[in-house]
């Protein structure tokens, strides 16, 4: 529409809404539910990898992860949450 936000912006706000109901402010077809959906598969597959790698495979990372999650837990078991 004719806005303060078209104006400021350059483009109508309305024309970037997708056939989902996302905006997307971006240019190319990036929209706020294609970034998720490509953060999900990401975390996905490094849970996967993760998940079917011996311990002994484990990267300087992950062994960093599972030490700060078992404090973290430690942590909360002693204070009694």
């Amino acid at each position: 529409g004719n806005n303060n936000y078209e104006n400021f912006y350059g483009y109508d706000d309305d024309a970037n809404v997708d056939d989902n109901g996302w905006h997307s402010y971006e240019s190319g077809n990036t929209t706020i539910a294609s970034r998720v959906n490509s953060y999900k598969t990401n975390a996905e597959s490094a849970a996967w990898a993760f998940y079917k790698n011996p311990p002994s495979d484990w990267t300087a990372n992950q062994w960093d992860f599972v030490f700060g999650l078992t404090l973290s837990i430690f942590c909360l078991f002693c204070i009694g949450v």
